[in-house]
């Protein structure tokens, strides 16, 4: 499986549940979370299945079958939300503004926090070596003000559980942002 599906995580609610990795060519693999499931076959070294629509809640078990079987832990449903940017949105907890009290009451089993790395490809990857944290002191220092900030608020607003991801890179030039044909026609 991907990074993105790791112990911890938070998948969007009232949407179909796309699951997606790798196998063997041919290989049956069935994903079971909560009471639903869903089986597929590898083609081409990659399967995807799509779960029914889920209500907000947890926590579950997410449950690879192939070949083999991996399983997710402390899996959440609820609110997903991409936080990207350049430097306002990179900008970590622990350079905001009197960060203290809100890093030490930042503990909150229902918001989750992922990181995506910085890398340099010319195509885009499968995958990014990174995995769900739970919102606690130790981890929110690092991460985006902006994110939890918003994402706090969201959910106590909502009372569902949230998944933060955060993806920002500041001081890039868009042109990094493109493909490279696409500048080469200009």
């Amino acid at each position: 499986l991907p990074g993105v599906f790791s112990d911890n995580m938070v998948l969007q609610r009232d949407k179909p549940v796309a699951v997606w990795g790798w196998a063997e060519e041919g290989e049956k693999v069935t994903v079971k979370l909560a009471n639903s499931e869903a089986t597929t076959e590898a083609k081409n070294g990659k399967w995807r299945v799509y779960l029914p629509k889920l209500k907000a809640g947890g926590p579950h078990a997410l449950t690879v079958n192939g070949n083999n079987e991996v399983t997710r832990t402390n899996v959440l449903v609820g609110e997903v939300w991409i936080c990207s940017g350049q430097s306002n949105m990179e900008w970590p907890m622990s350079q905001s503004f009197q960060p203290a009290e809100d890093i030490k009451s930042s503990k909150n089993q229902k918001i989750r926090l992922f990181t995506v790395p910085k890398l340099k490809a010319n195509e885009p990857v499968d995958d990014v070596k990174s995995q769900w944290v739970l919102c606690e002191p130790g981890e929110v220092p690092k991460f985006c003000a902006v994110a939890y900030y918003f994402g706090r608020h969201l959910q106590k607003e909502l009372g569902v559980p949230v998944g933060l991801i955060h993806t920002s890179w500041g001081g890039s030039p868009a042109e990094v942002w493109m493909r490279q044909e696409v500048l080469a026609e200009n």
